[in-house]
């Protein structure tokens, strides 16, 4: 049976249903005493009957509590009802889905930068946790407004995760519920190791899977995209990730297209060893971004200002500037000194360019 608006789950008040996958349904809930706001996940009829899901179900609480960051969905409390089964309480993220924002559009380079390098936070810190999410989509990130209006990205849903570094009274399970060759996760995002097989993950899966995100949200459409799930299916596994075409004279778009082409080629050994030096590599981009922005508006500032500044009348002829002893006019070096910060702005992009190239 399924929760309803106004059933009691504990000390918590069901409100509304907020989303709904394959096995389980999130409902929105308040917390009797405190008020507090929290996700109430639960499985669905069909699901709470299959042992399987009801022991994955387990797992993920588990799995959360071994957690702690910004970045990834935090448990507040496990409960077991009698009406509704296994209940996972969490916090409640008032937001948007990185799919819904993604829509049939793009998204600009800062902001896949921003949302690439915050998401690669809450990854590191469930590798650390030894935990492989397998399964990172935009269907799985979300996205909230703070208080200042910046966003917090913020990855969930590990019913898929698994643990490849045995944590203090609690061991790997995935391989009883995983059976032998069994892919598991979202074939768009998917690694070409874990289409052959969702026990063969390491972190390299997660990089690859995040990689195809931020391809998504750059190039509008998934690496390989098709219909065909096969033939996806056999292009992951025979081909390296087509390129994605940028607009010449960007070196932070060149440089997160160099990321995101290490971050999905075909061959594990080939990726990034470590989500940190992914996230590294983006928050070097990020730098680059402003110092860049920072330049163009000094230009234009000492433009304004240069042209608030001229005389109204005009020198008398033959009487240049140089001839009178003046100094260079004060948007002159402010000019050349902008100049000076793109160029550094483009080495910086270009030596990321190498690096990634040259591992």
């Amino acid at each position: 049976m399924e929760p309803y608006p106004g059933a009691q789950l504990g000390a918590y008040s069901v409100e509304r249903k907020v989303g709904e996958g394959s096995f389980g349904a999130v409902w929105c809930g308040v917390h009797l005493d405190t008020g507090e706001r929290v996700a109430l996940k639960v499985l669905l009829p069909a699901a709470a009957a299959n042992p399987e899901q009801v022991s994955r179900f387990r797992r993920e609480a588990k799995l959360l509590a071994l957690v702690r960051s910004p970045h990834v969905a935090r448990m507040v409390d496990v409960l077991v009802d009698g009406t509704f089964g296994v209940v996972l309480v969490m916090e409640f993220i008032d937001g948007e889905l990185l799919s819904d924002l993604l829509g049939a559009a793009t998204l600009a380079v800062d902001e896949t930068l921003d949302i690439g390098a915050q998401v690669l936070d809450g990854v590191c810190d469930l590798h650390a946790a030894g935990i492989v999410h397998r399964d990172l989509k935009p269907n799985n990130i979300m996205l909230c407004t703070k208080g200042d209006g910046s966003r917090r990205a913020v990855v969930f849903d590990l019913g898929l995760s698994r643990l490849v570094r045995a944590a203090a009274g609690l061991e790997d399970s995935t391989r009883s519920l995983t059976g032998s060759h069994v892919a598991l996760g979202t074939l768009e995002c998917m690694a070409p190791e874990q289409v052959l097989n969702a026990r063969d993950v390491t972190a390299r899966s997660d990089i690859y899977s995040l990689g195809c995100v931020l391809y998504r949200a750059m190039a509008g459409y998934y690496p390989f995209a098709s219909e065909d799930e096969r033939d996806v299916a056999r292009c992951k596994l025979t081909l390296e990730t087509p390129e994605i075409a940028v607009a010449p004279g960007d070196p932070v778009a060149e440089g997160l297209r160099v990321v995101i082409a290490k971050a999905t080629r075909r061959r594990p050994a080939q990726r990034y060893e470590t989500a940190q030096q992914m996230r590294d590599d983006l928050r070097a981009l990020q730098a680059t971004a402003r110092a860049r922005a920072a330049a163009t508006s000094a230009a234009a500032r000492s433009a304004t200002e240069d042209q608030a500044d001229q005389p109204r009348q005009t020198q008398p002829p033959g009487l240049g500037a140089i001839g009178q002893g003046q100094r260079p006019a004060r948007g002159e070096m402010v000019t050349a000194f902008v100049v000076g910060i793109a160029v550094f702005c483009g080495l910086v992009g270009a030596a990321l360019v190498w690096r990634a190239l040259h591992p």
